[in-house]
C-alpha cells in the first residue's frame, strides 16, 4: 500500500500548496467537476495478478484501487500533502499534533480510538506518520471489514473533534514521544544534521515537538491552532488515498466514492 500511495504522492510547487491549502466548504465540493477514471494503462509487473484503477474523485482527492481476490487482509492508507515544513515558526511540532489528533474522535464517531477499537476487533491496525511534505495516514483489517473501516477512517478528514480534553492528554503523548526519541542515536543524529540547513529553510524545524514547543509560552494546549492548521491544510485536492481488498474493482471504487467525496 505504501509504495501504491507513493506512485500517487502529490508534489506542487510551494506557491501552489499554499493556493490549494485553503480548506474549501462542504458546499463547494460538488461544484469541483466529476469522478474521472484513468483510462490508460497502468504498468505492472508482469508477474502480478492484481488489478488496479486510477480516478479522482470530484473533490479532487487521488485514488489508486488494488483488487486482489487472493489477500488475506484488506488495507488502506491515505498521504495529504502536508508535514512539518509547515509548522508555524512558533509552533513546532503541530503537523505532527495535528497526527495524532485525527485519531481521537470524530463528529460521526466520538468516542476516542473507536477505529482503533474497531480494527483490534477485525484483526487489524493502524499508524501514522509526519515527514518534512507529508503526512500518511494507514490500516489493515480483516478482509470481511474493509468497507466499514473506510467509513470511520474517511471520518479523520471530515469531522475530527479535536475536544479540549483530549487535546491536553495527547499533548503528553507527544511528550513521551520526544523524550523516546531523545535516547535514540538516529533520532539526535537527525535533529543534529537539521542545524546544517540554511537559516531560515524548514528543514531546521523540530518536526517531532514536544510539550515545551507546542506550548509556546502559554498554558494550554494549542487547539484554535490545530483546528486553523487542519481547516488550511486538510484539503481534498491535497489528498492521495490507495485501498487494496478481496473485493472488484468496481465495489472498491464505489466504496471510495461513497465514503471520501464529501471530504472538503
Amino acid at each position: 500500500v505504501g509504495g501504491g500511495l507513493s506512485a500517487l504522492s502529490f508534489d506542487p510547487s510551494r506557491a501552489e500548496a499554499e493556493e490549494l491549502g485553503a480548506r474549501r466548504p462542504a458546499a463547494d465540493v460538488a461544484a469541483l467537476g466529476t469522478l474521472q477514471v484513468f483510462a490508460g494503462n497502468i504498468r505492472k509487473s508482469p508477474s502480478d495478478a492484481r488489478s488496479y484503477r486510477y480516478l479522482t474523485l470530484a473533490n479532487g482527492l487521488r485514488v489508486l484501487l488494488i483488487s486482489d481476490e487472493n489477500a488475506t487482509t484488506s488495507a488502506a492508507a491515505l498521504s495529504v500533502h502536508v508535514g512539518f515544513y509547515s509548522d508555524p515558526e512558533n509552533l513546532p511540532g503541530l503537523a505532527h499534533f495535528c497526527e495524532h489528533m485525527l485519531f481521537l474522535g470524530t463528529e460521526e464517531y466520538p468516542e476516542e480510538n473507536s477505529f482503533r477499537a474497531f480494527l483490534s476487533a477485525n484483526g487489524g491496525g493502524l499508524n501514522a506518520f509526519t515527514t518534512e511534505q507529508d503526512t500518511t495516514f494507514y490500516f489493515d483489517v480483516s478482509p470481511s471489514a474493509l468497507q466499514d473501516a473506510m467509513k470511520r477512517f474517511s471520518s479523520f478528514f471530515k469531522s475530527p473533534l479535536f475536544t479540549a480534553s483530549a487535546t491536553g492528554r495527547e499533548l503528553e503523548a507527544i511528550e513521551s514521544e520526544d523524550a523516546k526519541n531523545r535516547q535514540n542515536d538516529a533520532f539526535r543524529l537527525n535533529q543534529l544534521t537539521k542545524n546544517f540547513a540554511a537559516e531560515g529553510h524548514p528543514q531546521r524545524h523540530f518536526g517531532t515537538g514536544n510539550r515545551e514547543t507546542l506550548l509556546s509560552g502559554g498554558s494550554a494546549a494549542p487547539r484554535d491552532e490545530l483546528l486553523e492548521f487542519f481547516a488550511k491544510h486538510y484539503d481534498a485536492g491535497l489528498m492521495a488515498l490507495c485501498v487494496t481488498g478481496r473485493e472488484s474493482l468496481g465495489t472498491l471504487q464505489a466504496w471510495a466514492v461513497e465514503t471520501f467525496s464529501d471530504i472538503a
